[in-house]
């Protein structure tokens, strides 16, 4: 999985954010997915759980999770790309409409 941040500048330090907290946030929206069946993970309660939908509902919640960090400078999650197997993946881009 790959998360993609963008923003229109840097703080102070010159980051657009922190990897190590996006990484704790992240962390915390795929830790309850793993080594379990996708059709009764509660992050995709009612949906098909393709590598599409996968990598958009982990897009929306890293996003929610990380606006506090993420939202003073402008930043967002830009693109998130979920990967199956080796030379198929799936990326979903908020705001873009498409998968």
């Amino acid at each position: 999985m790959t998360v993609t941040v963008t923003g229109p500048g840097l703080d102070s330090d010159g980051l657009l954010c922190d990897f190590h907290a996006l990484e704790e946030v992240l962390r915390g929206v795929i830790d309850p997915l793993k080594d379990r069946n996708l059709l009764d993970a509660e992050l995709l309660r009612g949906m098909n759980p393709t590598a599409e939908n996968v990598a958009k509902r982990i897009a929306e919640e890293v996003d929610l999770r990380a606006r506090p960090m993420l939202g003073p400078i402008g930043a967002r999650v830009a693109r998130v790309r979920v990967t199956e197997a080796v030379g198929c993946s799936a990326a979903y881009e908020p705001g873009a409409g498409q998968v």
